[in-house]
């Protein structure tokens, strides 16, 4: 008995993580958090890229002692990182390093009380851990949703194909056998969103749980601040930060701030992020005169975020397909009210009453939504500072690193002793 205690305590968790980097943002930095956080609750062994050790080195010294995992880097053959760059791209390369750690790291898996899969955490490659004799835990996984069928006009040409087979492809997953075996011999199935927990239900015997697959350290976080004054006092300034790519859907930004203008609102919209949709956002905002209210910043430098958000009155979030949003969740961490669609993963990252939630319809509909809302933060901001605020408290409540450990140390347990 002393002994089952002693696991569930300090459980032996091998973690698939094939993409691990600190301070890089995005996935990376969800497999070193899930890691390093998991590292506190349990005894870690994370198989990683072989590459990523690089950066990972400068920040594995900085970890308490009792909380480091123990990292097992891995990679292919030079041959087939040559493939990888001609031929099989990032996701060819990514199922056959499943494979070379499921023949490598078998055996210790097979010794461990847990395996726990983290990165990449798309449905659509969920790994490859089916037959082993150890419990299993995939996730939180994303990727299981679609755009709505209303935004695709805002896809052009080959962006639009690509989206519309996607969705095909996510239909024909459950036809692929391994996926199928991946899926339903796992003993706990997080998904990081309703679409992609929907999408997952009938292909495992249980509930899938929600819970996000991210989420931001609690010294982060800003509980108030002043509000940002550029220019003439009555003019909000709305950032945009992300890739100008067309899921994230940034023409949305602008042709909603169109309709503000035109009905006399004062707002400076900021767009930060360069992409596929740069050119065409600017001739439209040349082509409709609304270039002395829009800001182009391209790229811009991680380390320069901060400035970014200390600037701005108010965040915009526009994307069309995303599992979360980690962008939003730095906006909320600094106490900036956050315009949003209300659909996917944002329907678990914010409610009504921490952010204006925009509710998705047709393109004109949504168009006119996102609209009213920026008029109505830019007339008010006492109210910029209350749903500011309300954000970075719903944020320290719920999304906080410490939390998600927490609540996956429940989930470890239950499925150690449901074993």
């Amino acid at each position: 008995m002393d002994s089952q205690q002693d696991n569930v305590a300090k459980p032996r968790v091998l973690m698939s993580a094939y993409s691990c980097e600190p301070g890089k943002g995005s996935e990376p930095e969800v497999g070193w958090r899930v890691a390093t956080e998991m590292a506190k609750h349990a005894d870690v062994h994370v198989i990683t890229r072989a590459n990523n050790n690089v950066a990972i080195d400068p920040y594995y010294s900085d970890l308490p002692k009792e909380a480091r995992p123990n990292f097992l880097y891995y990679d292919l053959p030079v041959f087939f990182l040559w493939l990888k760059k001609i031929l099989i791209g990032p996701m060819g390369y990514y199922v056959l390093w499943q494979i070379g750690v499921r023949i490598k790291f078998g055996r210790l898996a097979a010794e461990m009380d847990l395996l726990h899969h983290v990165t990449f955490n798309g449905v659509q490659l969920p790994g490859l851990w089916f037959g082993i004799k150890t419990p299993v835990i995939l996730g939180p996984l994303g990727g299981g949703m679609t755009c709505p069928e209303a935004f695709l006009p805002l896809f052009s040409g080959g962006s639009r194909v690509k989206e519309i087979l996607r969705g095909y492809f996510l239909k024909a997953l459950p036809f692929l056998p391994w996926w199928r075996a991946s899926i339903s011999s796992a003993d706990l199935v997080l998904a990081a969103n309703p679409d992609t927990g929907e999408f997952l239900e009938g292909f495992v015997e249980d509930p899938v749980p929600l819970l996000l697959e991210t989420a931001i350290s609690e010294e982060e976080i800003v509980m108030d601040r002043p509000l940002f004054k550029s220019g003439p006092s009555d003019e909000m300034r709305l950032l945009w930060l992300g890739n100008l790519i067309p899921r994230k859907a940034p023409i949305l930004a602008v042709r909603a701030l169109e309709k503000c203008l035109a009905q006399g609102s004062k707002i400076r919209l900021v767009m930060a992020g360069g992409g596929a949709e740069e050119q065409r956002l600017k001739n439209y905002v040349r082509e409709h005169g609304l270039g002395e209210h829009v800001d182009f910043l391209g790229r811009v430098e991680k380390a320069k975020v901060a400035a970014l958000f200390e600037q701005a009155d108010a965040f915009l979030f526009t994307s069309v397909r995303d599992t979360s949003g980690n962008v939003v969740l730095e906006a909320m961490s600094r106490a900036i009210p956050v315009i949003t669609l209300w659909h996917q993963g944002m329907k678990v990252v914010c409610e009504p009453s921490s952010a204006v939630t925009i509710k998705v319809g047709t393109l004109e509909e949504t168009i006119s939504g996102l609209a009213e809302g920026m008029i109505e933060l830019a007339a008010d901001p006492g109210l910029r500072g209350r749903l500011g605020k309300a954000g970075a408290e719903r944020l320290r409540e719920v999304f906080t690193w410490k939390a998600m450990g927490e609540k996956m140390l429940i989930y470890y347990r239950q499925v150690i002793f449901r074993r």
